[in-house]
């Protein structure tokens, strides 16, 4: 069978403007290894169109040159509008068995089969293993997680079970995709050839405004260290220099991390690596042992650094804890770079000020300045009431990574105070002349920090 796994755009008609294509576009991992457990039996091509900036009639010819016997659309992945990307998508897909994967609420999967009859199925939970029983023309009544079309009625089938040992999964099948389509930031980019890996799913934290418990589960799974290692053996022969970790909390369990760090050291493989993970899940002697095993800098999801905001969305962290991880990190010599929030609920105009004074204190490499998006399945969507603010119904900006809303809490008159809030941020943080002699006199850093200053430069010039 043919199968055309397609990352839907954020446009589909016309062409991608010079700001859509700003996105940051990282590595589809999970087609790729959606594609690796496929192809072992059926043909397989991934259509990446967020990342090629295709439009509607560049996907369709796409479509109709492979002529695939089977369709999937990526209802959340990386595209900011999400399901509604692959809802408009789909209409245009004629005679054709089109089905939905990775939406991170049933109910949406569910409203978009009863209002779209080209949709013919939707997989929730892990789908590897569900679409391949589809492809295998398995009866749609006998494949657990599937919601599937039978008449009139959108039949749901009981889930399945979360695939517990990533191990027995194949590594991505990364010659599905057209490498020179994806971007990394500066601030992600240490050295080049730089290649993705993600080696866990879920998470047991309940952030009111994040989704991954959501799409992943409330329980987390990793792939053995020495898999990982493995991995990153296979990329360095592709010609990787860096590799960066996708994973959210990539140090979530402390003897992992070690285990893995002390298999690199042993290796030797000459890679540099960047991961993202938690404030407290961190230490001085973890730090050193990373800084050895080649890790080179860390995004820490700090989102504020005013404790009542942190406890309103149950980030459960500390100030301290954030103080602490910054210091640290720099201190083993690893960038410690921070991805901060505004909007956030509880949140006072004159907290970000103070949050932005810290954070030039702490001095971290980088910080991003995001805003508050209400995302459709989290607390703060359902909820918006326990959060003493509004969500609103449009946005002044496109700017946003999926589809939601923007979060306005009680003390904001609107959405355009806190993008004039966001911009004052970055303005405060970036131009400070310790920050740019700093990053001026960083050693070997000089093409990193013209294309981040290009970038942002780019972001304060931008409409609203």
């Amino acid at each position: 069978m043919k199968i055309m796994l397609i990352s839907p755009p954020n446009i589909l008609e016309g062409n991608v403007s010079e700001e859509e294509s700003f996105d940051n576009r990282t590595t589809p991992l999970d087609l790729a290894t959606l594609g690796a457990v496929l192809e072992k039996k059926h043909e397989v091509k991934i259509l990446d169109a967020l990342a090629l900036e295709l439009n509607k009639e560049k996907i369709l010819q796409e479509i109709e040159t492979f002529n695939p016997d089977l369709i999937c659309l990526t209802a959340f992945d990386r595209c900011r509008w999400g399901i509604d990307s692959a809802n408009e998508l789909s209409k245009y897909i004629l005679n054709k068995n089109v089905g939905l994967i990775w939406a991170y609420k049933m109910e949406l999967m569910i409203d978009s089969m009863k209002n779209n009859k080209n949709i013919s199925f939707a997989i929730y939970g892990d789908p590897e293993y569900t679409l391949l029983e589809i492809a295998d023309k398995k009866n749609l009544k006998d494949i657990p997680g599937v919601i599937y079309r039978k008449g009139n009625k959108i039949i749901q089938n009981s889930p399945r079970n979360l695939i517990k040992n990533l191990d027995e999964l194949p590594f991505p099948s990364r010659n599905l995709l057209d490498f020179n389509a994806y971007k990394r930031l500066p601030h992600e980019l240490i050295k080049s050839p730089s290649y993705d890996m993600i080696v866990s799913r879920g998470c047991p934290y309940q952030c009111a405004f994040c989704l991954m418990n959501i799409v992943g589960g409330r329980i987390r799974r990793q792939r053995s260290p020495e898999k990982t290692v493995e991995e990153m053996k296979l990329l360095r022969l592709m010609g990787a220099k860096q590799i960066h970790f996708q994973d959210l909390t990539f140090t979530f369990e402390r003897n992992w991390t070690v285990e893995f760090c002390e298999r690199l050291i042993k290796e030797n493989l000459g890679l540099i690596w960047t991961c993202q993970t938690r404030v407290d899940k961190v230490d001085f002697e973890l730090l050193k042992l990373m800084r050895k095993a080649g890790c080179r800098s860390i995004l820490y999801g700090i989102e504020s650094l005013v404790q009542d905001s942190l406890d309103l969305i149950h980030k459960n962290t500390s100030v301290e804890d954030m103080k602490n991880a910054i210091l640290l990190t720099k201190k083993a010599g690893i960038e410690a770079r921070c991805s901060m929030m505004i909007g956030l609920p509880g949140e006072k105009k004159e907290s970000v000020l103070s949050t932005v004074n810290l954070l030039k204190k702490l001095n971290p490499a980088f910080v991003q300045f995001h805003t508050t998006m209400a995302l459709p399945g989290t607390e703060l969507y359902e909820y918006p009431e326990r959060f003493k603010g509004k969500i609103l119904t449009e946005t002044l900006t496109k700017k946003f990574d999926i589809s939601g809303k923007p979060f306005v809490p009680e003390d904001y008159k609107n959405e355009q105070e806190i993008l004039d809030l966001q911009k004052q941020a970055y303005k405060e943080f970036y131009f400070r002349p310790k920050y740019i002699l700093g990053r001026i006199f960083s050693k070997n850093q000089f093409s990193r920090n013209i294309k981040g200053i290009k970038i942002f430069l780019k972001l304060l010039n931008k409409k609203n």
